[in-house]
């Protein structure tokens, strides 16, 4: 049972046989006829034994189960995620004073270390 993921119908210029570039490896057409047939087999297997190796998946190795499905919903989904759509003025101005708190801790810190070293260069007993 074919699919169609390309047939000589459907492959156009670029899939006659002995289109390449030399030095370039396996024709195009070659590599492009593997690939469709990969594909037709996949789904003809698919088809046939899906469900049950969906289930056997499932039972035998849930971790792999999951991790294929979220796999596949993530690519089906496209899902687009804004971390900035769900904060609110009042958590960012809260955020903004909680930084320029922080500046100011920092600049006081600063002041005195620099208070400090200046108490020491001008102490002739310190040196």
């Amino acid at each position: 049972m074919a699919t169609g993921h390309g047939n000589s119908e459907t492959r156009g210029a670029a899939g006659r046989r002995g289109d390449y570039s030399p030095g370039a490896g396996r024709p195009v057409s070659s590599t492009h006829a593997l690939s469709e047939a990969f594909l037709d087999a996949l789904d003809e297997h698919i088809l046939e034994h899906g469900a049950e190796a969906i289930q056997q998946t499932y039972q035998k190795d849930p971790v792999a189960y999951i991790t294929i499905v979220a796999s596949l919903l993530s690519r089906a989904l496209d899902v687009q995620v804004d971390p900035y759509e769900q904060l609110t003025d009042q958590w960012l101005e809260a955020r903004i004073d909680e930084l320029l708190e922080r500046v100011a801790r920092i600049r006081a810190e600063l002041a005195r270390a620099q208070a400090l070293v200046t108490d020491a260069e001008g102490d002739p007993c310190k040196h």
